[in-house]
């Protein structure tokens, strides 16, 4: 359920820019979306950008634990550059958010995990990220290529109030690559390895006559709910810091282009595990593929882009049974074995069509989402959730001399069912894991509701490269709850060069 959060992430449309943005320059490059660092060189054209941006969100229609009211603002530049056998690519950017009277999951992307700690505290919390990726392509011959890139990325999330928690994220990635190329043939192979981490320190400060309480969700928003610093939301065990999670990965993709064709298909397998040293609570491996088509097609004074892609994850969390023994004076962690405690596979076909024109340009984006997950924590009920979105949008913008002028509107619609299955004769009541009613309601009830997003953007190019670009949007909810909108508005200095 917590795929909520990318509904809403979605719910933000990028921005269409003209021919000469950098957006524009750099998905002109089929390639430039793939796997493989040595795309960058099947286009030798240089261009950069660089952004300082701010904005502000707030509106009473937004999903569970979302902030009342959220500023934000940040720095990004990004770069590919040629010189001669060599092609570089890399890319630096600095965010920093502030939301008011936030409450709900504690981890800085929710749903990234099978698991999810929630508590129930209105407060502001505070969120840094940081990303740091290059790469190179070098000609090592006439037909062949090879490559290597890196990416980091880093945050820092805190909320302090009666209630705090710290988080520290860390992710890393390597991928070398190769290609060949022979006019408009070109075949490549990439790989990848790396390392997603995030470790939640949680502490209570002051004093109150009443128990804080927190919800550690192990599955369509079923788990334990019991005091802050119970040892069943593990926030606090002797011998391990914070809850730490760590997810290690490999991978390996390939690509072909054809003159204007180009594919991918890439696989990757994923290890993660929640807790550290003999308290290892949670193991979830999974297995993801993915794959995209693209076409580009020059007609006239304008360029036609094709995109379909694809992806699907195959996801299982398991739970070990431990147990704290005392063997000689010394103390020990047992483990009695594991079961299965939730499966879940992801499925989302994406297609995308765009115009490039001279004087105007139109993109249309579709997004088809399948979330099928079962959850097995108390044998011998297993209960099945399915859940259906989709989001689609359409956008144009017109070129003005100096000004660009952008228009779009979105709808997003989404289908939920649960159903339960008991396995074997059973006498008697069957108990039920803990859920919270009111996070599960306000969850569903978000993401049935019928949703149209509109949004403008005016961008002025004033001097050479500088630009300034307003944005704004309203999420509207068309169904019948008292809670109807949702608004952003952010402004933009930026230089392509």
């Amino acid at each position: 359920m917590n795929k909520v959060l990318i509904t809403s992430i979605l719910l933000t449309f990028s921005i269409a820019s003209n021919a000469q943005t950098f957006e524009r320059l750099k998905d002109n490059n089929l390639w430039n979306r793939s796997n493989n660092v040595t795309g960058i060189a099947q286009d030798r054209q240089d261009f950069s950008n660089a952004e300082l941006y701010g904005g502000y969100q707030a509106g009473n229609f937004r999903e569970y634990g979302q902030s009342e009211s959220e500023w934000y603002a940040g720095i990004s530049t990004e770069s590919i550059r040629h010189i001669g056998k060599l092609s570089f690519t890399g890319r630096f950017a600095f965010e920093q958010r502030q939301g008011h009277k936030m409450y709900g999951s504690m981890f800085i992307k929710p749903g990234r995990y099978p698991i999810d700690v929630l508590e129930f505290t209105p407060g502001n919390k505070n969120l840094q990220n940081y990303s740091v990726s290059g790469g190179l392509s070098y000609d090592t011959s006439e037909n062949w290529r090879i490559g290597i890139m890196a990416d980091f990325k880093a945050a820092n999330y805190a909320k302090r109030k009666d209630l705090r928690h710290t988080n520290f994220m860390l992710d890393f990635g390597i991928s070398p690559a190769f290609m060949w190329h022979n006019d408009d043939l070109a075949a490549g192979f990439s790989a990848t390895v790396g390392k997603n981490a995030e470790t939640i320190k949680g502490e209570v400060i002051g004093t109150s006559e009443s128990t804080y309480y927190a919800f550690f969700d192990k599955g369509l928003m079923y788990g334990l709910y019991e005091g802050w610093e119970g040892s069943g939301i593990h926030l606090k065990e002797a011998g391990v810091n914070g809850l730490p999670v760590k997810e290690f990965f490999t991978g390996a993709a390939a690509q072909l282009s054809v003159k204007g064709f180009f594919a991918e298909i890439s696989y990757r397998y994923s290890k993660g595990k929640i807790g550290e040293k003999d308290y290892i609570w949670y193991e979830f491996p999974a297995n993801t593929i993915a794959a995209q088509l693209a076409y580009r097609h020059q007609s006239g004074n304008g360029t036609h882009f094709i995109r379909l892609a694809y992806e699907g994850m195959m996801q299982t969390n398991i739970e070990n049974i431990l147990e704290k023994v005392s063997q000689n004076g010394v103390n020990a962690v047992v483990n009695h074995g594991s079961n299965t405690i939730l499966d879940r596979n992801i499925h989302s076909l994406c297609p995308e069509y765009e115009y490039v024109g001279n004087i105007w340009e139109i993109r249309w984006r579709a997004r088809g989402e399948l979330d099928n997950e079962v959850s097995t924590q108390m044998y011998p009920l297993a209960i099945q959730q399915n859940i259906f979105q989709i989001h689609t949008d359409v956008s144009s913008i017109v070129h003005l001399g100096k000004f660009d002028i952008r228009a779009g509107i979105g709808f997003v619609k989404g289908w939920f069912n649960e159903k339960e299955r008991i396995s074997g004769i059973i006498s008697g009541n069957i108990v039920r894991p803990v859920r919270i009613d009111e996070y599960y309601r306000h969850t569903v009830n978000y993401l049935e509701a019928s949703k149209i997003d509109a949004s403008v953007m005016g961008r002025w190019k004033f001097y050479k490269g500088l630009y300034i670009k307003i944005q704004g949007g309203c999420l509207a909810n068309l169904g019948d709850s008292a809670d109807k909108l949702r608004w952003r508005a952010g402004l933009t200095l930026g230089y392509d060069f």
